[in-house]
């Protein structure tokens, strides 16, 4: 019954920028991003519909990714116990649900493989990221597409009356 038209509303942006990374093992065969598209790669994941298991289908639908999901995991966190466990190699997810491992990657533990990010991130300036291995622009548009979900899943928007110089500010 919401009579309110959302093409009308005025966009300010989404609350938080995701930095979705995938992490590996420590001692993992896959040392560089090109070596998921060469070398399976055992990744962990919630299921369906979570960015555990969407970022490495779509890597592997658009890259031709070699990513094997194992679903079932109750979070990122039960991910990056089972990769320490040697159950899986990897999880892709957000960077920040990795906070808490830090231990284990200033050990050795666990490492940040590549950004599935096309921006930067300042946190891991050294990571390399995902866009950098499509070779079409077709790609990359796909994958812009994609995962442009997360910054638009918890937005900002005023109704098409406000004043403009409310919006600027």
């Amino acid at each position: 019954n919401i009579e309110a038209d959302p093409r009308k509303l005025i966009w300010l942006g989404g609350t938080s920028f995701p930095g979705r990374v995938c992490v590996v093992a420590g001692d993992a065969a896959a040392k560089t991003p090109a070596d998921i598209l060469t070398k399976e790669i055992i990744v962990g994941s919630n299921g369906a519909g979570n960015s555990t298991s969407i970022l490495p289908t779509v890597f592997n639908h658009v890259l031709g990714a070699k990513f094997r999901l194992v679903e079932g995991y109750k979070g990122t966190p039960e991910v990056a116990l089972a990769i320490e466990r040697g159950e899986v190699e990897g999880v892709c997810s957000s960077y920040g649900q990795f906070r808490s491992f830090e231990p284990s990657f200033r050990a050795g533990k666990l490492r940040v493989l590549l950004r599935a990010e096309e921006a930067f991130m300042a946190e891991i300036p050294d990571a390399p990221s995902v866009y950098d291995l499509a070779t079409r622009e077709e790609q990359k548009q796909f994958m812009r597409f994609v995962f442009a979900s997360t910054e638009f899943g918890r937005p900002y928007a005023f109704p098409p009356e406000t004043p403009a110089a409310r919006v600027e500010t």
